[in-house]
């Protein structure tokens, strides 16, 4: 886990915890293209901690220039990609994917700042979305594909480079963006960034505990209250908020979509709502003596 800030004001957005993920990309820091430079780049959440390298890609003779390609999209399963998108001299950037029927696009207009998803396909649902990134003149793209009961899609998830919002049309072969931070996701949200150089790789769940007898001698395990604010980004089973170690048996609180529960070993209490994704909780577990 890290501390985070948010890219723009750069005010404290707490301590982020995040579950196990995989950046299913293979080359996303293996330089193909031309490197322009590096920088401090941030996704929404917080800044990466280490310089990443901008990357340039130009336009092909086709309608765009895909350098990223993740894996089909069976049935039943959800992808999500991102980057960190400059602009050059191409108006657009932005994802594709064929499913095997149709064509589906979502493409960022650097002029009006907006990002618009054309095409659909019997059994897909898409989203997408965008947001400036850390540095100035950069925007983080967001594409979701969720496959709930169509064939298996033809293609992965591609990124493009584009002349104009007809994405099918033909391109100036002069056109580019620079870009950095290529991540596809087996998940309908998207995680930190998690570098790759040839191979896909994986970001352990995160854990963050206090070592009671090294930092709290002097607490007592038998009449203490423990207190956390948190908000859940996603749910992803039974996530753990707050506990006194890292088993089941002790009292703890743990979250689901719409709903917060409290466990001492033996009885589950639950509170439940319509969505506690995305909202503030306050939560506290004490212990007592017996």
């Amino acid at each position: 886990g890290r501390i985070t800030y948010a890219p723009a004001t750069l005010a404290c957005l707490g301590y982020l915890n995040e579950p196990q993920r995989t950046n299913l990309f293979p080359a996303s820091e293996l330089i193909t293209e031309t490197v322009v430079g590096t920088g401090a780049l941030s996704f929404p959440g917080g800044s990466l901690g280490a310089a990443a390298t901008w990357q340039r890609l130009t336009a092909s003779a086709t309608a765009q220039s895909p350098r990223i390609e993740g894996p089909a999209i069976a049935s039943g399963t959800t992808n999500t990609a991102r980057f960190i998108a400059r602009r050059g001299t191409s108006r657009y950037a932005g994802f594709g994917i064929y499913t095997g029927a149709a064509d589906i696009w979502a493409l960022f207009d650097f002029d009006t700042n907006t990002m618009t998803v054309t095409g659909s396909s019997a059994g897909y649902t898409t989203s997408a979305s965008w947001s400036a990134a850390g540095p100035a003149g950069a925007y983080t793209l967001t594409f979701t594909v969720a496959n709930a009961s169509g064939s298996l899609s033809t293609t992965g998830i591609k990124v493009g480079v584009f002349s104009n919002a007809a994405a099918s049309s033909s391109v100036n072969n002069t056109d580019y963006l620079d870009m950095a931070c290529r991540q596809i996701e087996a998940a309908a949200t998207a995680s930190s960034y998690i570098p790759t150089t040839g191979t896909s790789a994986t970001r352990a769940a995160d854990v963050a505990y206090v070592d009671v007898a090294t930092w709290l001698p002097a607490l007592s395990m038998t009449n203490s209250t423990f207190y956390a604010e948190v908000q859940l980004l996603e749910y992803v089973g039974y996530a753990r908020i707050l506990g006194t170690n890292t088993g089941e048996t002790p009292l703890f609180v743990r979250g689901s979509a719409s709903q917060l529960g409290g466990f001492d070993g033996a009885t589950e209490v639950v509170v439940s709502g319509s969505s506690m994704l995305a909202a503030a909780q306050k939560v506290a577990a004490s212990l007592g003596a017996g």
